[in-house]
């Protein structure tokens, strides 16, 4: 894995079956993909899009939902 702003520093990382070691790059990454997989559910739940509005507040009306829930920090 090529990455920029990691170094070579591998760190234990507890599973179900017990330690192992992991890449920082890659116990970031996996850090990063919970936070958007929590935030896509969230989103998923709340729909405010009512068939009676039309295209572009549906749109727009959507896209403040989804940065609401975007800049939420767990």
């Amino acid at each position: 894995m090529t990455t920029t702003c990691h170094g070579a520093e591998i760190t234990n990382s507890s599973t179900r079956i017990g330690e192992k070691m992991k890449p920082n790059a890659v116990i970031d990454y996996n850090n990063t993909k919970k936070e958007t997989d929590i935030a896509d559910q969230l989103s998923s739940y709340h729909s405010s899009l009512r068939k009676s509005l039309r295209r572009y507040k549906k749109v727009a009306i959507d896209l403040l939902f989804r940065v609401a829930v975007d800049t939420r920090k767990p």
